[in-house]
């Protein structure tokens, strides 16, 4: 009987808390005083859905109550970082902007390494015009989260602030990863004032190859070749003489790896053709380029090419061919704008071709190397062939 009796009283207990904890949960309940509200009897995280969706639907008697519901949930949870903020932002669109701002100061004190806290506060700087002191939270997110890169340049770009400034004023860290990311961000949007800026920084953490072709082809893309070739150069450093760095076609003896970029010698596969640089034959300098044909197709071969802006004028074309047991009657040449050299078969030594042509207007041109199917029975192409010195000339 008594264990009846226990059980009856605890059940009702038990109803009655669960009866005060709706009552005090429910909507008519928001705008009460803080002090209603007891930290064991409501749920902070429906009372915080309750509030964030009075702040999405944005009428002023909502926003009030959102900010109503908030004070509660910082009496029984003054350390939630989360909670500082959201009440920042319910006071933001209340038009209270000092009190916000010493809201999101308490956030900032007790989530100083949080991502979510650091967006928060940038985001209350730039809702109140001020950007720049919205950079070093920016800069601190891209420091520890890789993931928000999209969400912090889309910032910068609200910003409108130069690279430079984004820089000194610590929205940046500074490490080739991060610049190197926001520069290709750049690049996408077409902006040609902060992407030079990006790149005169970036230049001093010597940056890859394939990101400085990046930087050519968007160059390139603006009408500025001379500048795009410029900053080719520059990117090469010393790994060509001051000669060969004034000459139109560059890694001319194939001295360098092939970069396979805008500014130098560009490979395309091909089944039947391997292509590779010979440190073992050479005309001059140290290595040569060899094209190497299994026999196997007529093919109607370009696949080595180097683009290259010319003015109006007569130019001449030069480079040396060396060959062995090249088969067919089209054999190996060279070919630029509407012309080419000689084609060379069967085995030869070092052998010096040249084309010369004229341009009416200035453009880019392609100097290939070639060969042109052949009409006979026999015509599938085998062999090797060596090329050296390519060169271009421009004839008085």
């Amino acid at each position: 009987m008594f264990l009846l009796a226990a059980r009856f009283f605890l059940s009702a207990i038990l109803f009655s808390i669960a009866g005060s904890k709706l009552y005090l949960e429910s909507t008519s309940n928001d705008n009460r005083d803080e002090g209603f509200t007891h930290p064991l009897l409501t749920d902070s995280r429906t009372l915080a859905a309750r509030a964030y969706q009075r702040l999405e639907e944005g009428s002023p008697r909502d926003i009030e109550t959102a900010r109503s519901i908030l004070n509660k949930l910082l009496v029984t949870n003054a350390a939630s970082a989360e909670q500082w903020s959201t009440l920042g932002t319910a006071l933001v669109q209340a038009g209270k902007i000092e009190e916000a701002r010493y809201c999101f100061h308490r956030a900032g004190e007790l989530a100083p390494n949080s991502v979510e806290t650091d967006l928060a506060i940038a985001n209350f700087h730039m809702s109140v015009k001020e950007g720049r002191s919205a950079l070093p939270y920016l800069g601190k997110i891209l420091a520890h989260a890789d993931s928000y890169d999209d969400t912090v340049f889309t910032d910068f770009d609200a910003l409108k602030l130069h690279f430079n400034e984004i820089v000194a004023e610590g929205g940046l860290p500074s490490d080739p990863k991060h610049l190197g990311s926001y520069f290709r961000h750049l690049i996408g949007l077409g902006d040609l004032a902060n992407a030079r800026e990006a790149w005169v920084k970036m230049r001093s953490y010597s940056p890859s190859d394939s990101l400085a072709d990046q930087y050519v082809n968007f160059l390139i893309s603006k009408g500025l070749e001379d500048e795009a070739r410029a900053a080719w150069i520059d990117q090469l450093g010393d790994r060509e003489t001051p000669e060969e760095k004034t000459a139109l076609v560059l890694n001319a003896g194939f001295e360098r790896d092939l970069a396979n970029v805008f500014f130098d010698w560009r490979i395309t596969p091909r089944e039947h053709v391997k292509v590779d640089r010979d440190q073992e034959v050479f005309q001059s300098g140290h290595s040569s380029l060899r094209i190497q044909f299994d026999g196997g197709e007529n093919l109607d071969y370009s696949g080595v090419s180097q683009r290259v802006f010319l003015r109006p004028g007569v130019y001449q074309l030069e480079a040396f061919v060396r060959t062995k047991d090249i088969t067919t009657d089209e054999g190996v040449s060279l070919r630029v704008f509407n012309v080419q050299t000689e084609k060379v078969i069967g085995t030869n030594g070092w052998k010096r071709v040249e084309a010369k042509f004229t341009l009416p207007t200035s453009t880019a041109v392609q100097i290939q190397v070639v060969r042109h199917p052949s009409l006979r029975f026999d015509n599938k192409i085998a062999g090797t062939a060596w090329i050296d010195g390519a060169s271009l000339r421009r004839v008085n």
